[in-house]
């Protein structure tokens, strides 16, 4: 079964929790590929990069409006901590790093967490209800009060990190060659759009003459991959061709019968 949005936000929550590197599943085991790793990118590579050189200096658990220590709690919890799915493992825990940062996570499966944190301006990276809507967010704001929703809300508070130090490389135009090249049957094509924008790519003889269209729609911002099957077409050399936001690029490919 592939993984959902809702299933992908609560891996999240828990590599957020655990200090964990991203995980991004396959294509064939992503309801939204795209979409997963861009979440990904966003929300766990930007705060890897506050935490990777950090070291944690207090572990706290929310247990029942009190937060407390990580002794205490396993205490009072002795058995939850041998099963990972319980609802009280892991369920509200708040990280303090020796550089500021703050990551509170609430994995809890029934119950809300209300969290107040950081400094008006600081960077600020959440999953959240806001306004009473579900809110995807990061950079600078001035809320410091956040109510974390069950099962996949966080939030993470750097008071020295701005957006633009930390977040990761923006998408350019590109249109990547063919892989394989020369082929026999079938190529895979990749291209990026750094934005929202309608895209054409179409396949041409050396004569000019279109001989398929693989693209000509809007596509949201992101890297996509998509198959060229020649089984109608004879050997020689096309011309591949991506048009889109004022950007064209076109590249040779070979196929042999």
């Amino acid at each position: 079964m592939p993984f959902s949005l809702d299933e992908t936000l609560e891996y999240i929550a828990t590599e957020l929790a655990f200090g964990h590197g991203g995980f991004i599943t396959t294509p064939q085991l992503s309801e939204d590929y795209l979409k997963v790793a861009l979440l990904e990118q966003r929300h766990v590579l930007t705060t890897q990069r506050l935490y990777a050189h950090a070291e944690v200096v207090r572990i706290l658990y929310n247990d029942q409006g009190q937060e407390i220590e990580v002794s205490e709690y396993i205490k009072r919890h002795p058995i939850t901590f041998s099963d990972i799915y319980h609802e009280d493992f892991m369920s509200q825990v708040r990280v303090e790093y020796n550089n500021g940062v703050i990551v509170c996570v609430n994995r809890h499966p029934t119950r809300e967490w209300y969290v107040g944190l950081g400094d008006a301006g600081g960077w600020f990276n959440f999953h959240a209800t806001i306004n009473g809507k579900d809110s995807l967010a990061i950079g600078n704001f001035s809320r410091t009060d956040y109510q974390l929703p069950v099962k996949y809300g966080w939030v993470v508070y750097s008071p020295n990190a701005s957006t633009s130090e930390i977040s990761p490389k923006q998408f350019q135009f590109t249109l990547s060659q063919n892989y394989p090249n020369p082929f026999n049957s079938t190529t895979t094509i990749e291209f990026t759009v750094p934005k929202h924008t309608h895209v054409t790519i179409k396949v041409f003889n050396l004569l000019g003459q279109t001989v398929t269209t693989l693209f000509n729609k809007f596509l949201s911002e992101g890297t996509y991959t998509t198959i060229l099957d020649t089984s109608a077409l004879a050997s020689g050399v096309y011309i591949y061709r991506i048009k889109a936001d004022g950007f064209v690029e076109s590249k040779k490919l070979l196929l042999i019968r």
